[in-house]
């Protein structure tokens, strides 16, 4: 598994076709204008938290999809519709949001039991929205199944793959409090839509090499 490669590889994709960030970046200024004052003010903080939890459990996976589905038109010879894209995506909505809703608690439930056990699980559930939309598979317990087989003997690279894109960006993250006002939500959303997707287009593209082999 050439990371370096791969890196590169979903760098030159974005750049060649900078669509692919439109998914993330929507779903980016959707939680970015869910955490603003004014609507912590409007809301309340807890409900502010729990709308964010709806977009990252309902939409965020869409947004995987459609980046996911667009990378599969390029390689294939074709422009990325997000249109198209996101009719397939729906086409496999509630299965798709079923394995991430169970993988989630598991991860979630991990981290709280000291985070070891959820970082291993995470990775161990890496490929369940590759499983639904691109291996068509519609059980959801199969679907987490195969990406923890997938995922054997593979586990420490796509640790690692995980933390060049995460770590840089939880650690800028904490740096953005000093910006202007105004200014840390604009660069939140541009490195979340950036990061978000060459980790999905990376996870995707060796999800894609393991079935081929």
């Amino acid at each position: 598994m050439d990371i370096q490669g791969l890196i590169k590889k979903a760098v030159r994709e974005t750049t060649s076709f900078p669509l692919l960030f439109v998914p993330f970046f929507l779903t980016a200024i959707l939680n970015g204008i869910l955490g603003t004052d004014r609507v912590l003010f409007a809301f309340g903080s807890s409900r502010s938290i729990i709308l964010q939890l709806i977009v990252l459990l309902l939409l965020t996976p869409v947004a995987s999809g459609m980046t996911i589905f667009m990378d599969r038109y390029i390689h294939s010879g074709e422009e990325p519709n997000p249109g198209t894209a996101f009719s397939h995506v729906r086409a496999r909505y509630w299965p798709l949001i079923g394995v991430n809703l169970v993988a989630w608690t598991g991860i979630i439930l991990g981290f709280l039991l000291f985070i070891v056990p959820g970082v291993y699980l995470y990775v161990k559930f890496i490929f369940t929205t590759q499983e639904v939309l691109l291996g068509g598979e519609t059980d959801i317990l199969e679907a987490i199944r195969n990406s923890w087989d997938r995922t054997t003997n593979r586990w420490g690279q796509l640790f690692q793959i995980i933390l060049i894109f995460e770590l840089p960006l939880l650690l800028l993250s904490f740096s953005l409090g000093g910006l202007p006002a105004g200014w840390g939500a604009t660069v939140s959303v541009l490195l979340s839509t950036v990061f978000q997707t060459w980790i999905t287009l990376v996870i995707t593209h060796i999800y894609v090499g393991i079935r081929s082999q």
